[in-house]
């Protein structure tokens, strides 16, 4: 087995690690038996406040951003590696193995992947986060929101880093590719919500 591959098992089991289960464990609760059953952030912030969530938050988006970070920096050659690495990450949170394989939604670890990679990108997401949160008051609609943006900045990277051929145009390509991956991953972690939601606003017109 390559030094990548065990590089990519490692990122997958540390990504896998669940946060908000363990600190809702800590205070003799089981966070998938409250609120909506999810194991992430905002359904901890429903059950022990939101210091707790702010820490868990922390913890799910270092770990995203230090397997970046450290990709980055061990294989230099790879310009490909910390993208994956990004991925795999995200999919371990989602999906992870200490819970049999029933995970978070991967917000928070994508917005730590995408601190490592390009702050920016991350900066301009957040901020319609924050919008569709403050308009709408649903924190599962406002992170599909930025999904969908960011599927939208994926395709301008994507447009842009067409016929070039040097190492940002090639950059661009890659952030395009994670951008899409993580963003159709968040909108499949959150069709409950989209559905409910959807579902719920005829129901507000006919009042």
């Amino acid at each position: 087995m390559t030094s990548e591959m065990l590089f990519g098992a490692a990122t997958f089991l540390v990504g896998g690690i669940p946060f908000a289960y363990l600190i809702g464990k800590l205070h003799g609760i089981d966070i998938r038996k409250i609120g909506s059953g999810n194991i992430g952030v905002t359904n901890l912030v429903r059950a022990l406040g939101l210091p707790w969530g702010v820490l868990a938050l922390l913890g799910d988006g270092a770990k995203g951003a230090v397997p970046v970070y450290f990709a980055s920096r061990l294989y230099p050659e790879s310009s490909w590696m910390p993208f994956l690495i990004g991925a795999v990450a995200v999919i371990g949170h989602c999906f992870t193995p200490y819970l049999r394989f029933r995970g978070g939604k991967g917000v928070a670890t994508a917005a730590g992947v995408l601190c490592a990679l390009d702050p920016l990108v991350l900066a301009t997401l957040f901020a319609v986060w924050l919008a569709g949160l403050v308009i709408l008051r649903v924190v599962g609609i406002a992170s599909s929101l930025a999904a969908v943006a960011a599927i939208a900045f994926g395709v301008q990277r994507l447009v842009s880093s067409l016929g070039r051929d040097d190492a940002d145009a090639h950059k661009s390509l890659l952030l395009a590719v994670l951008l899409c991956v993580l963003a159709v991953l968040v909108l499949w972690r959150h069709r409950r919500n989209l559905a409910e939601f959807f579902r719920a606003r005829p129901a507000e017109h006919e009042r």
